[in-house]
């Protein structure tokens, strides 16, 4: 009961700040023991825990396991906000529907190959990505290749290819700008393919409110969509999303553990560093400190 409560709290944290970059519910993953169900805002059990993994919703459904196999693993499904399943556990890995499609990958060959299905479980682009990343503004980054050693390119919702393969990795479109890695540097480019800002940083995220968290060395800073800086490379580790006029960054204290605050679009720190738990922005999602050691805004964990 108490491993409840604490769960039942976390999730209560963030109920109004919750992440909403695709349209969300309100309700929220707990874990008692092994096993995952949802709460909404009372606190309430309104899905029971009964699944082996569990994510938040996106545009009313949530991924769920509730099996594992020796190989490939746990199987992957969606559920509504009333706990029916709507699309059978059937994939080994699964993508939260943005802009109505979901990746999913299955065995194709004897090899893992990721692709798009809609609501209704169609599959709308055949699995032949050996990766892939979340639909947004339209386009989605795919791999071919593999991680280290592919390229990455972009591909409109039927699947064609809109930007050729010729990155050396990339993450989807926010703003109309998607942040690309040619070599060693990353840069930005607009929906034609064409460098908006040139390669020039050591890492990059997504705009936001007009502002993208981009590295220098070790640095976080930020950029305007010109590639100006305008908030100088000061910040260690990588920095959250501004949303609502603040961004996340995070500082080690006396003893060396990991505190969160905000900072404003000029870059001044409008709340300490204080919080050992935050969320990314307004609109984040939380982040424990430590989470935040090594982790690069940029990389999708899907990825």
């Amino acid at each position: 009961m108490k491993k409840l409560l604490a769960l039942t709290l976390l999730s209560l944290l963030a109920c109004d700040l919750w992440k909403s970059e695709s349209v969300h519910s309100r309700l929220f993953v707990i874990r008692v023991d092994t096993l995952s169900g949802y709460i909404n805002q009372s606190g309430e059990v309104v899905i029971t825990p009964r699944f082996r993994g569990a994510t938040d919703f996106s545009e009313g459904l949530a991924r769920v396991a509730g099996s594992y196999q020796d190989p490939p693993g746990p199987t992957w499904g969606f559920i509504d906000e009333s706990g029916q399943e709507v699309l059978s556990q059937q994939f080994t890995s699964v993508g939260p529907f943005c802009d109505g499609l979901a990746q999913i990958g299955v065995p194709v060959d004897e090899e893992h190959r990721v692709g798009y299905i809609n609501r209704a479980g169609d599959t709308v682009i055949k699995p032949q990505f050996e990766s892939a990343r979340d639909f947004s503004e339209g386009m989605a980054v795919v791999n071919i290749g593999g991680y280290y050693h592919g390229k990455f390119g972009f591909i409109d919702k039927t699947g064609r290819l809109v930007i050729g393969y010729q990155f050396d990795d990339a993450d989807g479109f926010r703003e109309g700008l998607a942040p690309v890695k040619v070599g060693k540097l990353w840069g930005y480019v607009d929906k034609t393919g064409r460098f908006a800002v040139e390669p020039q940083f050591s890492n990059a995220s997504w705009f936001s409110e007009g502002l993208a968290a981009v590295s220098v060395g070790d640095s976080w800073g930020f950029i305007d969509k010109s590639g100006k800086l305008v908030i100088n490379p000061q910040f260690m580790g990588a920095v959250g999303s501004f949303s609502g006029g603040l961004a996340l960054m995070w500082a080690l204290d006396s003893t060396n553990f990991l505190h969160y605050g905000y900072i404003d679009a000029r870059g001044n720190v409008v709340i300490s560093p204080q919080f050992p738990l935050a969320l990314d922005s307004p609109k984040g999602s939380p982040r424990s400190a430590t989470e935040a050691a090594g982790v690069s805004s940029t990389r999708p964990a899907s990825m």
